[in-house]
């Protein structure tokens, strides 16, 4: 098959969340094999431009790309529609929602391919008829088929996204260590997570579980990295955990790390990694022993007996809606797990393998291509787009009205 030349798109300016560093695992890999990658948003942190770039890819910021009003934006669909031509686009792949607009329009206007992906979990918009949909979990593609009646044909599981050659394990230099305050001496539990409204009740397991720490002889130090707006009051509720322990602190929020490198340092610190979603993943390329966190305080050690029923939800703890484990607390689970050398290492040496059988970003770029082959068979319709938009347009038109209603009853 000859060489292929794709335009990512993104609605979001890429950051740190899992849908870029999905899509970046993509990119190597296609770049690899000898396609290219343009890339196209409003904007991004500069590490991110970097590794995109550093993989190959070109860049570009579209400014235009940044608003997402009912109708997508013509200077938008312009800009999209010049670059591809410029650099010969033969497909052009949505990276998420806010994308679609801009993208799809232009895909019909230049007679392009068009392919969507799904990032997170089941969503509550319908993806557009007839489109090659790619879906990280099968949770995701199953509510497409139940809840939209997708035809099946055009959906596609592609679970295998973690770049090995980024995350994998690797000796920390101490420079790195006293960087972030880590000691030697200590037991290292590490996370990254958004510091967001929508994560509360994952930080409120995180401190609770630091809470229990401070009061033990043992060093033992959560180290969270992260942004967001939540950032600032959780270093002040972690100071004031801190100053309780007598064995040094058991809780810091350092901020956010951007380089991939540095995240992958920051896992080999660890000698556990928590959290949910995308991160579970990266640590345990890293050969580490990971901790899966429900949204409600539940918690269980990833491992072969129960691997297959969290990655059917995308490793985001969904799966405790509908399977509770043992009741116990995460600092008790997590006690046990540091208390039992053999038991990390037994388990550590599960995730790196799963990871490199299952989720290696190389069989997903050689699944992805086998969906830009399809696609290419395929011409984008614009009544599709005009059926997709006029149901979502309702859609948040009758869930506004619901809000409104339900304000009214309140009050």
């Amino acid at each position: 098959m000859q060489a292929l030349k794709v335009m990512y798109v993104f609605g979001y300016p890429p950051r740190i969340g899992g849908h870029y560093k999905s899509a970046l695992a993509m990119v190597r890999n296609l770049e690899a094999m000898g396609h290219h990658v343009i890339v196209l948003s409003f904007g991004a942190v500069e590490e991110m431009v970097q590794e995109f770039t550093s993989a190959g890819a070109e860049f570009f910021s579209i400014p235009e790309l940044k608003k997402y009003p009912r109708f997508p934006t013509t200077s938008g669909v312009r800009r999209i529609l010049r670059i591809g031509k410029e650099c010969s686009v033969d497909i052009i792949h949505a990276q998420d929602f806010p994308s679609i607009g801009c993208a799809h329009l232009a895909a019909v206007l230049s007679g392009k391919a068009f392919v969507l992906t799904i990032a997170g979990g089941p969503g509550r918009e319908k993806p557009l008829k007839r489109t090659d949909t790619v879906f990280f979990s099968r949770e995701q593609l199953e509510n497409s088929l139940g809840a939209f009646h997708m035809v099946e044909d055009n959906l596609h599981l592609i679970r295998a996204r973690i770049d090995r050659s980024t995350y994998k394990p690797e000796g920390v230099e101490p420079a790195f260590i006293r960087q972030y305050a880590f000691h030697k001496s200590e037991k290292k539990i590490v996370m990254t997570m958004r510091l967001s409204s929508g994560k509360k009740p994952w930080l409120k397991t995180i401190l609770e579980t630091a809470k229990a720490f401070s009061t033990h002889k043992k060093g033992v130090h959560i180290v969270v990295a992260g942004e967001g707006p939540l950032l600032s009051d959780l270093r002040e509720k972690a100071a004031r955990i801190n100053t309780k322990s007598k064995a040094g602190p058991v809780l810091s929020f350092i901020g956010p790390i951007f380089g991939l490198k540095e995240i992958n340092r920051f896992y080999n610190c660890a000698d556990i990694v928590i959290g949910h979603g995308r991160g579970i993943l990266e640590a345990m390329a890293c050969g580490k022993c990971v901790v899966v966190l429900g949204e409600n305080g539940e918690a269980e050690v990833v491992k072969p007996e129960n691997v297959d029923n969290i990655a059917y939800y995308n490793f985001s703890g969904r799966h405790f809606r509908y399977c509770q484990p043992p009741r116990r607390s995460l600092a008790v689970l997590l006690e046990n797990l540091l208390n039992d050398v053999n038991a990390q290492k037994r388990l550590a040496d599960f995730s790196y393998e799963y990871v490199r059988t299952q989720m290696d970003a190389q069989i997903g770029a050689e699944q992805l291509v086998e969906v830009y082959k399809k696609a290419l068979n395929k011409k984008p319709l614009l009544f599709d787009y005009v059926v997709w938009d006029v149901r979502r347009i309702f859609n948040r038109i009758i869930l506004e009205l619901k809000k409104k209603i339900s304000f009214k009853q309140f009050h």
